[in-house]
């Protein structure tokens, strides 16, 4: 499959707190039952995520040398994302590409996170589509990125989606729906990789906004 790479642009920090409750795309899924934990911990078992790289980056202290690669994770998970939500039957294969490239710009924990969302999607026969877009979701780094030690930064990102749900019980939809997260972006074996988005559903954000 052709990759259509879209531009993670780096914008001014800005966000403004609104009163509506929100849901990050990785944690929408259908409900399942009981019988879903055999085969998530077969998944989880069976799996190892590593980087495939063993560059050493540059530390977390020489921010302006970190930020392009923490642009370019960003750019690389909506790519990824989007193509294991649209299709999240292809992820249950422990060989397949996608999930070294998940490995690649996934830390263990999440990495493994994200396939249990996924192999709940395809039991639940969850798919997600663009609405009024070519894209699901695009991401943008607000403002400037923070050192917390050599191996560990975080920032702000601001996420917009344009999605459609389509499941046995029903769907939902978002258009053109924005909102801010932490991102915390972790060193490992000398390689960046996200470890961990945490979305604030009580606020959106405007990429767009000047500061």
């Amino acid at each position: 499959m052709t990759k259509d790479r879209r531009k993670t642009r780096r914008g001014p920090a800005w966000v403004v707190a609104v009163g509506v409750t929100l849901v990050a795309a990785l944690v929408i899924v259908a409900c399942g039952g009981d019988d879903d934990q055999e085969s998530e911990d077969d998944v989880l078992s069976t799996t190892t995520a590593e980087p495939s790289s063993t560059t050493t980056q540059p530390p977390g202290t020489e921010l302006a040398a970190v930020e392009p690669i923490v642009v370019d994770l960003l750019e690389r998970k909506d790519e990824v994302t989007e193509r294991a939500l649209r299709d999240p039957a292809q992820v249950l294969d422990a060989n397949a590409a996608i999930r070294e490239e998940l490995a690649e710009i996934f830390a263990p924990d999440e990495y493994n996170a994200r396939l249990v969302v996924y192999q709940d999607n395809a039991a639940n026969e969850v798919v997600f589509e663009p609405y009024n877009s070519d894209h699901i979701q695009a991401s943008t780094l607000m403002g400037d990125l923070s050192t917390v030690d050599e191996d560990t930064v975080e920032g702000v990102v601001c996420t917009v989606y344009h999605y459609r749900t389509n499941g046995p019980t029903g769907g939902e939809l978002k258009d053109g729906v924005a909102h801010p997260s932490r991102v915390t972006v972790v060193r490992l074996d000398g390689v960046w990789l996200i470890q961990q988005i945490d979305e604030n559903s009580s606020q959106v954000c405007d990429p767009e906004a000047s500061a």
